[in-house]
């Protein structure tokens, strides 16, 4: 399960490549979206921002797991604590959920990401300059981001090293 969720990970990174890469290619040279007073935002600062945030915020959760797994695990407060610190293979099974979680959590937001993108395009493919109301993506990544939280939350009350057995 570990090789597809980093395979996930990699391949949501490389498809939000693809897409910026494209929509960079594709839009025009002030990109529409109600960023300042007129809505619109020069292409190559549209660009380096995109990747810039998608950077930071994979960089960030790839540092988050690096560091979390130097952390031991009695610090922790969790649901079913006395499972998740029976042994050692328990406590390498709690390390490997937070590490599934985070790298499965840069998958989504990858592809979220790459929905605004394609959105962002459509929008100044078929109507030239005009606005988007992108209110409803952010809306929707907020959501994604409290259902993952959430459902790690919900993860630590099932008593077993893998869901998948």
């Amino acid at each position: 399960m570990d090789l597809m969720i980093t395979f996930l990970k990699n391949f949501s990174i490389l498809v939000f490549v693809v897409f910026v890469l494209g929509v960079y290619n594709s839009v025009p040279e002030d990109v529409a979206f109600g960023i300042d007073a007129i809505g619109k935002m020069d292409k190559s600062h549209f660009f380096y921002a995109m990747a810039a945030f998608v950077i930071l915020m994979n960089l960030f959760l790839t540092i988050f797991v690096k560091y979390f797994n130097a952390i031991p695990v009695q610090k922790f407060k969790m649901p079913k604590r006395d499972f998740w610190l029976e042994n050692e293979e328990s406590r390498l099974a709690f390390f490997y959920v937070i590490q599934s979680w985070a790298y499965s959590l840069m998958a989504v937001f990858n592809a979220l990401i790459c929905l605004i993108l394609f959105k962002i395009y459509k929008i100044n493919d078929l109507a030239g300059i005009s606005g988007i109301n992108l209110l409803p993506y952010l809306l929707l990544i907020v959501f994604a981001v409290v259902a993952w939280i959430g459902f790690i939350l919900r993860r630590f009350y099932i008593q077993k090293y893998s869901i998948w057995e």
